[in-house]
């Protein structure tokens, strides 16, 4: 007899949309400062300049931080070390140690015809300094905290348009030994750059679907040659190591920058979730439980009785054009892709169901050819994972959605270019949770996490990886402030301030700003947050 994993509880939570609180309360973000900077998107600091460096399209902007402020001094164009080529800035980082090293992860507009660079740049003067190549589309470049390396993910995205044009994703670890100063990179070489392709054994544990463990999510198409469909997105290093996540195949690999071997390449488990599945139900219904694959975007890590823990920000993502692998679920039960379980147990209407977006072939859980278990894009939370086994220790729940709904207004679910579409993305990803920092906000340590559609910022008190909570959550649409995505927390000890700043980018309105942290409100109010049921 088959045994059918799948099923849809109406939990009848029919969300009403509370006043809007009032702004002499104390809130956990204090708007200070903001400064226009179109295509604004990733966002890094440099304590020793007290300058911010702005990734925006095509070049790089740098903006005195002062008392959060934040003046723009001047626009950094790393085209100028590559002449007659289109370029896009994808990230940019500074360094630890202040020797004054900026770098960006830089691209061909093209980027699956040729690969990409670092570019070095000076903090101090924004003097751009020499380039490296590295792989194929380099989306996040970072310092490791000793300053001794840069690790890069190349993504390795696959063209839209010719299917022959498909790099392999790699990691590039470049070595730092010798550089003292900014004047010093122009002594790093090809010598200096190591490249990890996502092969071997590790690789082959993870697509092996080996129970329990689920397999790494893989293009039916590139099932003989898996490396060729690995994406690697965002990174986050401890004790050399760098975890990296694989958002379109909903995992992450932990790479030995020591030995510069992989420990390991894992799926994560899905996260069974309660959301909003339909934009065309009239409004806010936070009432469908389904199994979301997490696929986060960016990730941090930190420490929590010597073991390392990380934090996911679980947006989901889907491929368009020829790799295309998303379908809507209505669409999957009129090409009898379905389980006849699934048929009798779901209303597959554009009111409830039929519209929501779900991975086009995974779900088979008897190998018998049809879907058995849809899995939607993206747990639309966040998530905090044993970072040795990638055991998930406790998520969110559906708090960042229903925050939106008692707080947003008009924003729930909205899509960041329409802030006032209500409930436009809930069959897509719903809140698209995407940009995530860590830090300590007097004696908690608290995640902060970009909520990139309907414009606004949650932070959730991580400080006990196994009793998290969230804190609050603040919208940024009424200030014309619309999807953040980068973000960079100081600690009091580093802000110009005193006191703890948040930057953050907003990709879609434009801007940068700055954010005072004060006194966290924590309420019993709140939503709860679900632990690992396992536990």
């Amino acid at each position: 007899m088959k045994t059918h994993v799948f099923s849809v509880a109406v939990i009848g939570i029919l969300l009403a949309l509370a006043p809007a609180e009032s702004q002499s309360e104390p809130l956990g973000l204090q708007l200070i400062g903001r400064s226009s900077i179109p295509g604004a998107e990733i966002i890094a600091y440099d304590a020793a300049s007290n300058m911010a460096f702005v990734s925006a399209i095509d070049r790089i902007a740098m903006a005195h931080v002062g008392d959060g402020d934040l003046a723009f001094v001047r626009w950094i164009d790393p085209g100028a070390l590559l002449p007659d080529i289109e370029l896009r800035i994808n990230h940019v980082a500074t360094d630890p140690l202040n020797r004054g090293v900026g770098v960006a992860a830089v691209s061909p507009s093209d980027a699956a015809s040729q690969p990409g660079w670092v570019v070095f740049f000076s903090t101090r003067t924004g003097a751009v300094m020499h380039q490296l190549v590295v792989g194929h589309l380099p989306d996040a470049v970072v310092f490791t905290p000793d300053g001794g390396q840069l690790v890069v993910a190349n993504e390795g995205e696959a063209s839209p348009r010719v299917r022959a044009m498909d790099p392999p994703g790699s990691i590039s670890v470049i070595s730092l030994d010798g550089i003292n100063s900014i004047a010093d990179v122009k002594t790093l070489s090809a010598a200096n750059v190591q490249t990890v392709y996502f092969v071997g054994d590790a690789l082959e544990k993870a697509t092996a679907s080996l129970d329990p463990a689920p397999s790494l999510r893989i293009h039916p198409e590139r099932r003989s040659a898996p490396s060729m469909d690995i994406e690697p997105e965002s990174i986050a290093i401890a004790d050399d190591v760098a975890y990296i996540t694989l958002q379109e195949n909903n995992g992450v690999a932990a790479l030995d920058l020591e030995t510069l071997e992989w420990r390991y390449m894992r799926a994560l488990r899905p996260i069974r979730q309660r959301l909003d599945a339909s934009d065309r139900d009239g409004g806010v219904h936070i009432d469908t439980t389904i199994d979301a694959l997490p696929m986060p975007d960016m990730l941090t890590s930190y420490a929590f009785n010597g073991e390392v823990y990380l934090v996911t920000a679980n947006e989901g993502d889907s491929r368009e054009g020829l790799f295309e692998d998303y379908a809507r679920l209505s669409a999957l039960g009129k090409s009898n892709r379905l389980d006849q379980a699934v048929l009798d147990a779901v209303d597959l209407s554009d009111s409830k169901l039929g519209r929501l977006k779900v991975c086009a072939f995974t779900g088979d859980t008897d190998g018998d050819g049809d879907i058995d278990a849809p899995h939607v894009l993206g747990a639309r939370n966040l998530a905090v994972w044993r970072a040795s086994d990638l055991e998930l220790v406790a998520h969110t729940s559906a708090s960042f959605e229903e925050l939106m709904a008692q707080r947003g207004g008009v924003a729930f679910n909205a899509n960041n270019d329409a802030p006032e579409d209500t409930d436009a993305r809930s069959d897509d990803r719903g809140p698209e949770p995407e940009g995530i920092v860590v830090g300590p906000c007097g004696d908690a340590t608290v995640a902060f996490v970009g909520l990139e559609r309907p414009g606004a910022i949650a932070m959730v008190d991580v400080s006990d990886p196994f009793a998290i909570s969230v804190v609050d959550l603040i919208v940024t649409t009424p200030w014309g402030l619309r999807g953040p995505e980068g973000m960079c927390f100081l600690p009091a000890a580093q802000s110009p301030t005193g006191r703890p700043l948040l930057l953050v980018a907003f990709e879609t309105s434009g801007d940068v700003a700055a954010f005072e942290v004060t006194q966290p409100r924590i309420s019993s109010s709140q939503p709860t947050v679900a632990r690992d049921p396992r536990r």
